[in-house]
């Protein structure tokens, strides 16, 4: 039955244990981007190679980051891995493929991919995987395609 003339389906009640905060954001479709879908997907994230003021790199939010506890790390670009021709071997654990804003000379616009497998612990490094194709992708993930 419901309460004036909201349905008690429709009810928002604000300590619901069912969602985190990142989840909550997803599933209404508040935010979109890398940090609450890695948020929402893991108990604890850690990203290194992110460094986003460098050509040939893409951005990440910081303050989503933040705002979601991403362990990031901005010291070095993403890893270069375009010679190895990983995009369709990360085809399969591809989570997430957006679009985003990236540092390419010629190019306003990248995508970006967000991987990972039953296996992957929440550690993460950022890599450029083709020309136009950079990845957030579960170390586990490439220490097996890298060997």
């Amino acid at each position: 039955m419901g309460i004036g003339i909201f349905p008690a389906k429709d009810l928002f009640v604000a300590g619901s244990p069912h969602f985190s905060t990142a989840e909550l954001a997803i599933e209404e479709s508040w935010i979109k981007g890398a940090a609450p879908i890695l948020a929402a997907n893991f108990d604890s994230v850690s990203i290194v190679n992110l460094n986003k003021d460098l050509p040939e790199s893409f951005v990440f939010d910081v303050a989503l980051g933040q705002i979601y506890e991403i362990d990031a790390n901005y010291d070095a670009p993403p890893l270069d891995l375009r010679g190895l021709d990983l995009e369709q071997k990360l085809e399969p654990q591809t989570i997430e493929r957006s679009e985003m804003f990236c540092n390419n000379e010629g190019q306003k616009y990248c995508e970006l991919i967000l991987a990972w497998d039953e296996n992957s612990t929440g550690e993460f490094t950022a890599v450029r995987i083709s020309d136009a194709l950079y990845g957030i992708v579960a170390n586990n993930l490439i220490a097996e395609l890298v060997d």
